[in-house]
């Protein structure tokens, strides 16, 4: 079996404004809960130190072979496509899809999109 993987800490705000991150989108095994869990808290699989963000904001998790993203009653909201999710709604997670967790936001990328992406500008790299 493999081991539970580390959760995701941004230490900052800063780090979060800063800094250009990919995460990948899997359990921790820092919590029961049966999907990703977003939001401020230790417990987390995704945890996103800004004020905007609520302690369980929200949560992604597969369903026969797709993503949804779920607001898990956040004060500031979770959005999919500038649409505003309620306690409990889901939204697909189609590659290339932006999602607001308070005031963080996020792509959604699948593998291929991810790698597509890097390979354009890693081509600008080259001689």
């Amino acid at each position: 079996t493999s081991q539970p993987a580390h959760p995701i800490k941004l230490r900052s705000e800063e780090d979060l404004i800063s800094n250009f991150a990919v995460h990948p989108i899997r359990k921790s095994g820092r919590n029961s809960f049966t999907g990703i869990t977003i939001g401020r808290a230790a417990d987390n699989d995704i945890i996103i130190p800004v004020r905007t963000v609520s302690n369980f904001h929200a949560w992604v998790s597969e369903e026969f072979g797709r993503f949804f993203c779920y607001d898990a009653g956040s004060s500031y909201g979770t959005g999919v496509n500038q649409i505003l999710l309620r306690n409990g709604e889901r939204h697909p997670l189609d590659p290339g899809v932006r999602v607001n967790l308070g005031d963080v936001s996020a792509t959604f990328v699948d593998a291929a999109g991810l790698f597509s992406w890097l390979g354009a500008r890693l081509l600008l790299l080259r001689p």
